[in-house]
């Protein structure tokens, strides 16, 4: 697993696991966007969720093994990971 956050300078650095950029941020509020995908520290963690819960592996988004097989149902889901989620 590798390391999630790293606190440096006053701001806390991340890659998003959604979108693969580097952020570095005052604070992480669990509804507020703090990447320019729009993710929250929310949606972050429903994607690490479903990495672990599936994979019992922390990936990023874009890393995820193509799975036909696997099929999901998220009626209010945010798009920014329904439709990748929906790819692979």
């Amino acid at each position: 697993m590798h390391a999630l956050l790293r606190l440096a300078d006053g701001l806390i650095h991340f890659a998003c696991n959604v979108c693969g950029a580097e952020n570095a941020v005052a604070s992480l509020p669990r509804e507020g966007k703090t990447c320019e995908c729009g993710s929250s520290a929310r949606f972050r963690s429903v994607v690490r969720a479903i990495s672990l819960g599936l994979f019992e592996d922390d990936l990023p988004l874009w890393r995820f093994p193509a799975r036909p097989d696997l099929r999901g149902l998220g009626m209010t889901d945010w798009g920014g990971y329904a439709i990748p989620l929906a790819q692979r």
